[in-house]
């Protein structure tokens, strides 16, 4: 039995319907879940230029809770990471944001108190590696600087900078 002796995957195009709200946003990054129980399979977690977050079910071709968006950051999300019942996520303008997820609920909680927001004075992010626990990192910047992030201690430290 050869290679060729097997059928092909096929991707496959679905229709998706878009909410007024969804129709007009711009999606800038994408993550897949672990897989959630509570759906019995992985999800996609979506971002968008106007720092909201939408979550799709790619089992049955929708989005959650009607395609509803949250806002969690008045900036472009770039990067999103979905570890250990934690969501990370990164900004343009560098601020970087966790919150936990609270029985299979991938969306930012209401309150503002249950997210964790670092401010980062060293420029958007480029780029974001998280630890399996979502709780160290190492982040690239769009002002030349590699920093390691840890949310447990609310710290950015700056490992290198671009030479001038």
């Amino acid at each position: 039995m050869g290679i060729d002796d097997h059928d092909e995957p096929k991707l496959e195009n679905c229709d998706v319907e878009l909410n007024d709200e969804l129709a007009g946003s711009d999606f800038t990054c994408a993550a897949f879940t672990p897989v959630i129980s509570h759906y019995g399979c992985a999800l996609f977690m979506l971002g968008t230029s106007d720092g909201g977050i939408i979550v799709y079910n790619p089992s049955n071709n929708e989005f959650l809770d009607g395609g509803q968006k949250k806002i969690i950051m008045h900036e472009e999300i770039g990067h999103i990471s979905v570890k250990n019942g934690c969501v990370v996520l990164g900004g343009s303008q560098g601020r970087l944001a966790k919150y936990s997820i609270i029985s299979g609920n991938l969306l930012p909680p209401d309150i503002p108190d249950d997210i964790v927001i670092l401010p980062n004075p060293y420029g958007g992010i480029t780029s974001m590696t998280m630890d399996d626990l979502n709780n160290e990192g190492i982040v690239a910047t769009t002002k030349g600087y590699i920093c390691y992030i840890k949310f447990q201690d609310k710290v950015i430290i700056p490992l290198v900078s671009k030479v001038d």
